[in-house]
């Protein structure tokens, strides 16, 4: 199956992402604040783009995808509204400044090209292609990011009861198993070969373009 595949093909990305000097320091409990505020200034335009990618894919969606059209749309209202929390995140740690900076600043060339690369692949590939990104994500977010969240509240002193300042890993963690197993049926339900291979490709060069900003 193309969920199954692309867990397995999924394993070097994993390590590779695991190896780079971001996740090293966090998984270290190593991080600085300016390490974090960097990651943060990244997660921002990403997780606003989250669900308007989602909703253009969607839209685009014919009824012979009908069911990953139906999939997206329960999808998008379990994501709106969270790239407030990554702002919350940012307020916390450096002040409202670097909220407004984090909102109004373009992120790394690594996720700007993340960003754009999902929007041509819905408008001139197949609105499908939406689903290699939710999957890196999704994928990443479940495996990394309570580890992250803990770091950072060890490595900068945050409250350990709380959720201020790791408010979007903190939620995203856990939540993020759950979605993993919708992301199997819908990915599942893909029987044909060529939509198939544009997921497979768009979940390779998300990886790439997202292991790229954690330099």
């Amino acid at each position: 199956m193309l969920f199954e595949n692309l867990m397995d093909a999924s394993t070097p990305h994993l390590a590779c992402i695991q190896n780079k000097s971001f996740t090293r320091l966090a998984l270290r409990a190593e991080l600085t604040r300016e390490h974090y505020m960097k990651f943060v200034k990244d997660l921002y335009p990403m997780v606003w783009n989250f669900v308007p990618a989602m909703a253009s894919a969607a839209g685009r969606c014919g009824d012979e995808v009908a069911d990953i059209r139906y999939a997206l749309y329960r999808h998008i209202a379990e994501e709106m509204g969270h790239e407030k929390w990554v702002l919350e995140d940012a307020e916390a740690i450096a002040g409202p400044d670097f909220s407004r900076l984090v909102a109004t600043t373009p992120p790394s060339w690594p996720i700007e090209a993340l960003v754009a690369y999902n929007y041509h692949l819905i408008d001139r590939v197949h609105p499908v292609s939406v689903l290699g990104m939710v999957f890196v994500l999704e994928l990443v977010s479940q495996r990394l990011a309570a580890k992250v969240a803990a770091s950072v509240r060890q490595s900068l002193g945050l409250d350990q009861s709380s959720d201020r300042g790791v408010k979007f890993l903190s939620h995203h963690g856990t939540a993020d198993q759950a979605h993993l197993r919708e992301m199997a049926l819908t990915i599942n339900s893909i029987a044909d070969r060529h939509l198939q291979q544009i997921v497979t490709r768009a979940v390779e060069v998300n990886f790439q373009l997202f292991a790229a900003s954690l330099d």
